[in-house]
Protein backbone atom coordinates (compact mmCIF):
# COMPACT_ATOMS: atom_id res chain seq x y z
CA UNK A 1 0.00 0.00 0.00
CA UNK A 2 1.35 3.40 -0.95
CA UNK A 3 1.74 6.24 1.55
CA UNK A 4 -1.15 8.08 -0.11
CA UNK A 5 -3.39 5.03 0.28
CA UNK A 6 -2.40 4.68 3.93
CA UNK A 7 -3.14 8.33 4.55
CA UNK A 8 -6.51 8.11 2.80
CA UNK A 9 -7.50 5.03 4.79
CA UNK A 10 -6.44 6.70 8.05
CA UNK A 11 -8.35 9.88 7.20
CA UNK A 12 -11.51 7.95 6.31
CA UNK A 13 -11.43 5.89 9.49
CA UNK A 14 -10.70 8.95 11.61
CA UNK A 15 -13.52 10.94 10.03
CA UNK A 16 -16.10 8.18 10.52
CA UNK A 17 -15.06 7.80 14.16
CA UNK A 18 -15.07 11.56 14.68
CA UNK A 19 -18.61 11.92 13.31
CA UNK A 20 -19.88 9.10 15.50
CA UNK A 21 -18.17 10.68 18.50
CA UNK A 22 -19.77 14.04 17.75
CA UNK A 23 -23.15 12.32 17.60
CA UNK A 24 -22.59 10.66 20.96
CA UNK A 25 -21.85 14.06 22.52
CA UNK A 26 -25.05 15.52 21.03
CA UNK A 27 -27.12 12.51 22.09
CA UNK A 28 -25.75 12.64 25.62
CA UNK A 29 -26.50 16.35 25.77
CA UNK A 30 -30.11 15.80 24.66
CA UNK A 31 -30.83 12.73 26.77
CA UNK A 32 -29.49 14.43 29.89
CA UNK A 33 -32.26 17.03 29.51
CA UNK A 34 -35.12 14.52 29.15
CA UNK A 35 -36.93 12.17 31.49
CA UNK A 36 -37.77 8.55 30.69
CA UNK A 37 -41.34 9.33 29.65
CA UNK A 38 -40.25 12.00 27.19
CA UNK A 39 -37.79 9.62 25.56
CA UNK A 40 -40.58 7.10 24.96
CA UNK A 41 -43.27 9.57 23.89
CA UNK A 42 -44.19 9.63 20.21
CA UNK A 43 -44.91 13.13 18.87
CA UNK A 44 -47.81 11.67 16.87
CA UNK A 45 -49.47 8.30 16.28
CA UNK A 46 -47.40 7.45 13.21
CA UNK A 47 -44.16 9.07 14.36
CA UNK A 48 -41.15 7.68 16.17
CA UNK A 49 -40.10 8.39 19.72
CA UNK A 50 -36.53 9.09 20.72
CA UNK A 51 -36.45 5.52 22.03
CA UNK A 52 -37.36 4.27 18.55
CA UNK A 53 -34.56 6.34 17.04
CA UNK A 54 -32.04 4.97 19.56
CA UNK A 55 -33.05 1.36 18.86
CA UNK A 56 -33.02 1.97 15.11
CA UNK A 57 -29.63 3.69 15.18
CA UNK A 58 -28.12 0.78 17.10
CA UNK A 59 -29.67 -1.75 14.72
CA UNK A 60 -28.55 0.04 11.59
CA UNK A 61 -25.02 0.73 12.83
CA UNK A 62 -24.56 -2.86 13.94
CA UNK A 63 -25.85 -4.26 10.66
CA UNK A 64 -23.89 -1.94 8.37
CA UNK A 65 -20.64 -1.41 10.34
CA UNK A 66 -20.29 -4.66 12.28
CA UNK A 67 -22.16 -7.66 10.88
CA UNK A 68 -21.70 -6.34 7.34
CA UNK A 69 -17.96 -6.71 7.87
CA UNK A 70 -18.37 -10.26 9.12
CA UNK A 71 -17.35 -9.62 12.72
CA UNK A 72 -20.68 -10.87 14.17
CA UNK A 73 -23.74 -12.72 12.87
CA UNK A 74 -26.71 -10.61 11.76
CA UNK A 75 -29.72 -11.13 14.01
CA UNK A 76 -31.31 -7.74 13.43
CA UNK A 77 -35.09 -7.54 13.83
CA UNK A 78 -35.70 -4.16 12.25
CA UNK A 79 -39.46 -4.06 12.89
CA UNK A 80 -38.87 -4.38 16.66
CA UNK A 81 -36.99 -1.07 16.58
CA UNK A 82 -40.28 0.72 15.94
CA UNK A 83 -42.41 -0.86 18.68
CA UNK A 84 -43.64 1.11 21.67
CA UNK A 85 -41.00 1.38 24.36
CA UNK A 86 -41.59 2.02 28.04
CA UNK A 87 -39.63 4.29 30.38
CA UNK A 88 -38.01 1.17 31.84
CA UNK A 89 -36.37 0.53 28.43
CA UNK A 90 -34.21 3.69 28.55
CA UNK A 91 -31.21 2.17 30.33
CA UNK A 92 -31.19 -0.96 28.15
CA UNK A 93 -31.49 1.07 24.92
CA UNK A 94 -28.56 3.28 25.92
CA UNK A 95 -26.45 0.29 26.94
CA UNK A 96 -27.14 -1.41 23.61
CA UNK A 97 -26.29 1.72 21.65
CA UNK A 98 -23.05 2.24 23.59
CA UNK A 99 -22.08 -1.41 23.10
CA UNK A 100 -22.74 -1.22 19.35
CA UNK A 101 -20.79 2.03 19.07
CA UNK A 102 -17.82 0.37 20.76
CA UNK A 103 -17.90 -2.67 18.46
CA UNK A 104 -18.38 -0.48 15.38
CA UNK A 105 -15.49 1.77 16.40
CA UNK A 106 -13.27 -1.27 16.87
CA UNK A 107 -14.30 -2.60 13.46
CA UNK A 108 -13.65 0.75 11.78
CA UNK A 109 -10.25 1.16 13.45
CA UNK A 110 -9.09 -2.20 12.09
CA UNK A 111 -10.33 -1.82 8.51
CA UNK A 112 -7.87 -2.47 5.75
CA UNK A 113 -7.94 -0.97 2.30
CA UNK A 114 -9.04 -4.36 0.95
CA UNK A 115 -12.02 -4.42 3.34
CA UNK A 116 -13.00 -0.91 2.24
CA UNK A 117 -13.36 -2.12 -1.34
CA UNK A 118 -14.63 -5.67 -0.77
CA UNK A 119 -18.25 -6.00 -1.88
CA UNK A 120 -20.69 -7.54 0.55
CA UNK A 121 -24.48 -7.83 0.70
CA UNK A 122 -26.26 -5.91 3.48
CA UNK A 123 -30.07 -5.72 3.58
CA UNK A 124 -30.02 -7.06 0.03
CA UNK A 125 -27.75 -4.27 -1.23
CA UNK A 126 -24.38 -5.10 -2.80
CA UNK A 127 -22.06 -2.47 -1.35
CA UNK A 128 -18.37 -2.11 -0.62
CA UNK A 129 -17.05 -1.19 2.81
CA UNK A 130 -16.72 2.48 1.95
CA UNK A 131 -20.36 2.63 0.82
CA UNK A 132 -21.49 0.70 3.88
CA UNK A 133 -19.76 3.03 6.30
CA UNK A 134 -20.81 6.16 4.41
CA UNK A 135 -24.40 4.96 4.60
CA UNK A 136 -24.48 4.07 8.28
CA UNK A 137 -22.51 7.05 9.57
CA UNK A 138 -24.68 9.57 7.69
CA UNK A 139 -27.75 7.61 8.82
CA UNK A 140 -26.53 7.93 12.43
CA UNK A 141 -25.93 11.66 12.00
CA UNK A 142 -29.39 12.15 10.49
CA UNK A 143 -31.15 10.41 13.36
CA UNK A 144 -29.03 12.34 15.85
CA UNK A 145 -30.45 15.54 14.37
CA UNK A 146 -33.96 14.12 14.63
CA UNK A 147 -33.35 13.44 18.32
CA UNK A 148 -32.11 17.01 18.75
CA UNK A 149 -35.31 18.26 17.12
CA UNK A 150 -37.49 15.99 19.27
CA UNK A 151 -35.65 17.19 22.38
CA UNK A 152 -36.43 20.77 21.38
CA UNK A 153 -40.06 19.75 20.78
CA UNK A 154 -40.28 18.28 24.28
CA UNK A 155 -38.53 21.14 26.07
CA UNK A 156 -39.43 24.25 24.10
CA UNK A 157 -37.68 27.28 25.57
CA UNK A 158 -36.11 25.10 28.32
CA UNK A 159 -33.88 23.39 25.73
CA UNK A 160 -30.17 24.03 26.35
CA UNK A 161 -28.12 24.27 23.18
CA UNK A 162 -24.95 22.23 22.80
CA UNK A 163 -22.63 24.93 21.56
CA UNK A 164 -19.19 25.90 22.74
CA UNK A 165 -17.87 29.02 21.09
CA UNK A 166 -14.37 28.10 22.25
CA UNK A 167 -14.42 24.57 20.87
CA UNK A 168 -11.58 23.60 18.51
CA UNK A 169 -12.33 24.34 14.87
CA UNK A 170 -10.10 21.67 13.35
CA UNK A 171 -12.76 19.03 12.60
CA UNK A 172 -16.11 18.96 10.84
CA UNK A 173 -18.99 19.45 13.31
CA UNK A 174 -22.34 17.77 12.93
Amino acid sequence: MSEDEKQLLTELRDEYLHLLSECVAKLDHCLSQLNDEQICQRPGPDQNSIANHLAHMAGNLKQWAVTGFGTEPDFRQRDAEFRDFTPQDRKRLLQELIAVLGIAASTIEKLTLEEMFRVRTIQGFDVNGLQSLSHTVTHFVGHTHQIIQLTRWHLGSRYRFHWDENAPRNRVPI
